[in-house]
């Protein structure tokens, strides 16, 4: 059984690198599980339709046997994108995220997080901050804020929702 997952991963791995991208559709991860499932998930600048999510299955579910699974899917909300796949975070330009990132406090090291539209990717990553809108009165502080994290600093970036404030 083991055997036949690893044969599997492979094999996906192999044709999802022939495939893809296609469209602007990129494979941002997949898994084989135990319980005979494989699990895709899809991502372009704009977001995932489910016209995509079907080209995606037909494409790779050629390549699937019979008796397992398989699900293509968006990332979702709680998304996980780590150091060794930054390369894809331009596919969620205006998207909302949550950035983990180191900083120093009194003299030690800790991990603080702040969410917005990821907006701009360059030597760092820039978001447009959620900030609370007041909606009688407008003040300087309801303008949008732009906030710039070094890639250096960041240890992960996890998609996320829009706060009922936006």
């Amino acid at each position: 059984m083991e055997e036949n997952r690893k044969n599997l991963t492979e094999i996906i791995k192999e044709k999802s690198s022939e495939i893809f991208p296609l469209k602007d559709i990129h494979i941002v991860s997949f898994s084989v599980t135990a319980r005979k499932a494989v699990v895709i998930t899809i991502m372009k600048k704009g977001g995932i339709s489910i016209e995509d999510c079907k080209l995606v299955s037909s494409l790779i579910g050629q390549y699937i046997p019979d008796d397992y699974d398989l699900q293509v899917q968006s990332p979702g909300i709680g998304f996980e994108i780590r150091k060794d796949s930054f390369n894809l975070l331009e596919l969620f330009l205006q998207t909302p995220i949550k950035i983990f990132y180191k900083d120093f406090s009194n003299g030690k090291e800790v991990v603080n997080e702040i969410e917005g539209i990821l907006t701009f990717i360059d030597k760092a990553v820039y978001l447009k901050k959620f900030e609370k809108k007041d909606k009688i009165k407008k003040t300087k502080k309801d303008e949008e804020t732009i906030i710039s994290i070094e890639f250096e600093k960041i240890v992960k970036v996890k998609t996320t929702f829009y706060p009922e404030e936006i």
